[in-house]
């Protein structure tokens, strides 16, 4: 890209690193100083979703969001206009966060035991499965290929919350987000979509 500065040009490159997404829009040659910087448009492949995080850097440094560059994970569009103007090269990182698991389902309980399976999830090579106390002490942590786990370690009479993620090779750093639910051991098993973030909140919400 040549980057006009006044009387003077500078060529910096425009180097995307993408995971699990595909840039749509044609990669700019030039910028003159006075234009709007660089407009970028990106799509998720499929069983990916655009991140609401990515990476934008010029050279070592690394911009900040709203800060140099401006990112709308529902449109896809990248905008970039560092401050100080294109002095070095431009990296933009990008990880597709993988769709979530769906129809998470319990089976074969007993007092300190259960077989945790769910749906696959497109593009996903394996799934981290996690279950902590109604305290937040995790009781099972394991990383399997499989749609199904047998989760050992539960305490009766008590609730817990299950977490599923999908993850594969290429996007390390990205993952489903988390489906929740509880089992209490000697009643009805419920298991259903939680968002709260705090934890104190979703156990609330389980208990309701």
């Amino acid at each position: 890209i040549t980057y006009e500065a006044g009387s003077q040009e500078t060529s910096v490159s425009l180097e995307q690193k993408l995971f699990g997404v595909t840039s749509v829009a044609s990669n700019p040659t030039s910028i003159a100083k006075t234009e709007d910087g660089i407009t970028l448009s990106y799509t998720a492949n499929t069983g990916y979703l655009l991140p609401d995080d990515i990476v934008v850097a010029i050279g070592q440094a690394t911009l900040s969001s709203n800060d140099g560059y401006t990112w709308d994970a529902a449109s896809g569009e990248l905008w970039i206009m560092p401050s100080d103007g294109f002095t070095d090269d431009v990296t933009v990182t990008i990880y597709g966060k993988l769709q979530s698991p769906t129809n998470l389902k319990a089976s074969d309980i007993t007092g300190t035991t259960a077989v945790l399976s769910w749906d696959a999830s497109t593009s996903a090579t394996d799934y981290i499965v996690s279950v902590e106390d109604e305290n937040g002490a995790s009781v099972f942590n394991q990383t399997v290929s499989t749609t199904s786990v047998s989760v050992t370690g539960l305490a009766p009479e008590t609730y817990h919350i299950w977490s599923v993620q999908a993850i594969d090779a290429n996007t390390p750093n990205s993952d489903s987000g988390c489906l929740m639910g509880y089992r209490r051991v000697h009643h009805a098993l419920r298991l259903h979509p939680i968002r709260h973030p705090d934890r104190t909140q979703r156990i609330q919400h389980l208990k309701q």
